[in-house]
């Protein structure tokens, strides 16, 4: 096991985040760079594109990149190289996919504690695209929830529900409210081809969930850190299914 993160591997990094073409620019770079190095307290050797009079003062992106990533801990290393693989402007970067599957081989054991909820998020965005409110909706929660800001936790399940509601009102075509959709989801499934008995289960989940919601989310009370993980993992789930029978 890898206890810090191979230099070649940053090298390689920063060769294809931080490539001519299709890569982020150099403004992009410093700005996500300084971002982190607030974040964990570092210094880093390029936080500005240009010197204070205005020169430019990097070597070349790719190099910039580098050596700010080597300012940062190896746990610290694989957020970022992570969360910039996940960039919109690599989503259909094929080195870029290859960077990320090599990084979850090679350095799992730097991931946080929760990457594999992480992973959940990332591949729920691709699935749910289609539906464009549902995944406005998403995407806003999946933003709060991984800036790890506590007092947002709340306002990302309130999303989180609202793109639940959102993707069963279109997939079911109605306007109902989430507590409202038991006997359209049950004929949904049964048109489908799904038993009576996967059908109630679904609806004893999402029944759950709702009053879960009500109680922690829209009436204000606490919402516990330790179940945040565990909301998104069985709202993404049940969103999987719905999206798969409505293929």
């Amino acid at each position: 096991m890898k206890e810090d993160m191979h230099r070649a591997f940053i090298v390689r990094a920063s060769e294809v985040l931080g490539d001519t073409y299709r890569g982020l620019s150099s403004p992009e770079i410093c700005k996500l760079c300084r971002e982190y190095a607030v974040e964990y307290n570092r210094d880093i050797p390029y936080p500005e594109p240009t010197s204070n009079d205005g020169e430019a003062r990097l070597p070349n992106k790719r190099t910039a990149l580098q050596k700010n990533l080597e300012s940062f801990l190896p746990r610290e290393q694989y957020v970022i190289i992570r969360d910039l693989c996940n960039h919109k402007k690599f989503e259909a970067n094929e080195d870029v996919r290859e960077l990320r599957r090599l990084l979850v081989k090679d350095y799992r054991h730097l991931a946080p504690d929760d990457e594999d909820t992480a992973e959940v998020i990332q591949e729920a965005q691709h699935w749910l695209k289609k539906y464009s409110d549902a995944f406005r909706h998403y995407d806003a929660a999946s933003w709060k929830y991984r800036s790890k800001d506590r007092e947002d936790y709340r306002n990302a399940l309130d999303d989180l529900r609202l793109s639940l509601e959102v993707l069963l009102k279109e997939v079911l075509g109605n306007e109902k409210s989430l507590e409202n959709q038991m006997k359209s989801l049950g004929a949904f499934v049964k048109a489908k081809g799904g038993s009576e008995e996967f059908s109630n289960g679904l609806w004893k989940v999402l029944d759950w969930y709702s009053k879960y919601q009500n109680e922690r989310v829209k009436h204000k009370e606490k919402v516990l850190e330790g179940e945040v993980a565990f909301i998104f993992e069985i709202t993404v789930a049940c969103m999987r299914q719905i999206v798969r029978l409505d293929s």
